[in-house]
């Protein structure tokens, strides 16, 4: 179903999302400490995954990337050991 920004509740639900990402990305410019990128092992996991290492390195900030096939249990105690303040997760469905 195609819509029509034109629709006010439309625009104003894009409206909102922008702004959400804006303060989301704010929030990742102001952290102080190593981030974590987790994302999917395909097409679109690892395209996710340049634009945010792109964008995190121009923000000069220390990351930590590692691709996933699945999110298992196992998978994420591991990364709940590592001690992370920061996860991004991209494209892991």
């Amino acid at each position: 179903m195609q819509r029509n920004l034109a629709d006010p509740k439309d625009a104003q639900r894009v409206g909102a999302l922008i702004n959400k990402a804006k303060a989301i990305a704010e929030e990742i410019k102001a952290f102080p400490g190593v981030v974590r990128v987790i994302p999917h092992y395909d097409c679109d996991g690892i395209t996710s995954a340049a634009i945010m290492v792109k964008a995190l390195m121009r923000e000069g900030k220390k990351f930590r990337l590692s691709f996933t096939k699945q999110l298992s249990t196992g998978f994420l105690e591991e990364l709940g050991k590592e001690g992370n303040k920061l996860v991004i997760f991209l494209d892991t469905g």
